[in-house]
């Protein structure tokens, strides 16, 4: 039961921040290695949970609490922000928390220009 409210919360999350995410598993995250690695969609999952509750003023357990019972959409407008104005946010806190886990800016910018201002179907496995 809280497996699936955590899907429904991440499907949330990616609808309103416009960026994809597909269920990968801990054994395939992989560290940073080089620039020309991609940066794993798990990473970019967990630092765009940390980057929303960042943007949103609260912590990542207080944001997942929240999703139990809220929208994302209701919570950003009760923060006083708008959709795109979150979005923006986000993207911008996520490309700041790569680069101090050692990403090079190659790396955010391949990450940024394929993903992180486009929105695309995630996996539903």
């Amino acid at each position: 039961m809280v497996r699936n409210k955590v899907i429904v919360s991440l499907a949330s999350l990616s609808a309103v921040t416009g960026i994809a995410f597909a269920t990968t598993s801990l054994a395939s995250a992989s560290t940073v290695s080089s620039n020309n690695q991609r940066i794993s969609r798990y990473q970019i999952h967990q630092d765009r949970l940390s980057a929303e509750a960042t943007v949103l003023g609260v912590t990542e357990s207080e944001l997942t609490t929240e999703l139990q019972s809220s929208s994302l959409k209701d919570i950003i407008a009760a923060k006083g922000l708008t959709k795109a104005e979150f979005r923006k946010q986000v993207q911008a806190q996520i490309k700041t928390e790569l680069s101090s886990q050692g990403y090079s800016q190659t790396q955010i910018d391949k990450w940024s220009s394929h993903a992180g201002g486009k929105q695309h179907h995630h996996n539903k496995r």
